[in-house]
C-alpha cells in the first residue's frame, strides 16, 4: 500500500507538470513575438520652459507597431555635447510620459507662452485679485469661465461671457509645477477665439471680471441668464404700474332723435 500510494503520488506530478508544461507551449504559440524598441520618457517632471537634460530623460520599450508619431527614440538626439545649446521644454512635461518632438523646442530656441497658444486662436490677460481669482487656486492648464458684473441703470447684474477658456499662465508664469500653493495674483492669462478678445477688452472697461475654476472634466457650455440682486432673494418683484390715462371730457349730441356722445379734444 505504501509503494503503490508513492507510486500514484508520483504519477500525478508527472501529469500536472506535463500539464503545465504544455500550456506554456500552448501560450507561446497563440502570442505573437513582439517587437520592441527604445523611446524616451521623462524622468521626473519638466516644468515649461525648463531645459532638457541627460539626467531627466530616461529609455523604455515600447511595441514599435504601435509608435505614437514624432516620439523621440534617443536620448542623444534631445541632448548636445555643445554649451549653451539646450532644448526646452514648449510644455510641462509629466514624468513618465512620451517625449515627441513637438514638445520640446529646437536647440538653442526661445521658448515663450506664444508656443502654447494653438493655431487660430489669441491670447489675452484678465485682471483678477485674491477673490475674482478663485482665492490663487487657477493654475496653468486650468479651465475657467469668465463673469461680469457691472452696474446698470441702479442695478447690479452678473452675466457669464466666455466659457471653457484654457488657463495659459499665471503673472508671468506659464509653469504650473511650480504653482504648488495658492497665490494672490494680479493677472490670469487666458485662450480664446480672435472674436472674444475684443468681448473681454470691452468687459474689462464695462466692469468687474471674475473667474469659475470648472471641472477638468466639464467641457460642455451652457446658455446662462443673467442674474440681477432682485434674483438673489425670494421676495415677489413689484408688479408694473399701469399707467392713468385720463378720460377727456365728451359731448352728448341728439340727431333726428338719436342720442351719441362726442369726444372733445383737449386743447
Amino acid at each position: 500500500m505504501r509503494v503503490s500510494g508513492l507510486l500514484s503520488l508520483g504519477l500525478g506530478v508527472v501529469l500536472a507538470g506535463g500539464a503545465v508544461a504544455y500550456m506554456n507551449v500552448i501560450s507561446k504559440a497563440a502570442r505573437p513575438n513582439l517587437e520592441t524598441v527604445a523611446v524616451v520618457v521623462a524622468a521626473e517632471d519638466i516644468g515649461f520652459a525648463e531645459p532638457i537634460g541627460e539626467t531627466s530623460l530616461r529609455t523604455q520599450p515600447w511595441p514599435s507597431n504601435s509608435l505614437p508619431e514624432g516620439v523621440v527614440t534617443s536620448i542623444e538626439s534631445l541632448v548636445s555635447a555643445e554649451k549653451g545649446t539646450t532644448r526646452r521644454a514648449k510644455r510641462a512635461i509629466s514624468a513618465g510620459e512620451l517625449v515627441t518632438f513637438s514638445s520640446v523646442s529646437d536647440f538653442g530656441e526661445t521658448v515663450t507662452i506664444t508656443q502654447l497658444i494653438d493655431p487660430g486662436m489669441r491670447a489675452v490677460a484678465i485682471r483678477v485679485d485674491d477673490v475674482s481669482g478663485v482665492a490663487g487656486f487657477v493654475t496653468p492648464g486650468d479651465r475657467v469661465d469668465v463673469i461680469l458684473t457691472r452696474d446698470l441703470d441702479q442695478s447690479i447684474q452678473a452675466h457669464t461671457i466666455l466659457q471653457n477658456l484654457k488657463v495659459l499662465g499665471i503673472d508671468q508664469d506659464a509653469d504650473k509645477k511650480v504653482r504648488d500653493k495658492p497665490s494672490v495674483v494680479r493677472t490670469i492669462t487666458v485662450e480664446v477665439e480672435p472674436n472674444d478678445v475684443q468681448k473681454v477688452a470691452l468687459a474689462q472697461q464695462a466692469g468687474k471680471l471674475s473667474l469659475s475654476l470648472r471641472n477638468m472634466e466639464t467641457a460642455d457650455t451652457t446658455r446662462l441668464d443673467t442674474i440681477t440682486v432682485q434674483d438673489l432673494t425670494d421676495e415677489d418683484r413689484p408688479a408694473p404700474v399701469k399707467p392713468v390715462t385720463a378720460e377727456l371730457p365728451s359731448v352728448s349730441v341728439n340727431r333726428g332723435g338719436e342720442r351719441s356722445s362726442v369726444t372733445v379734444p383737449s386743447g
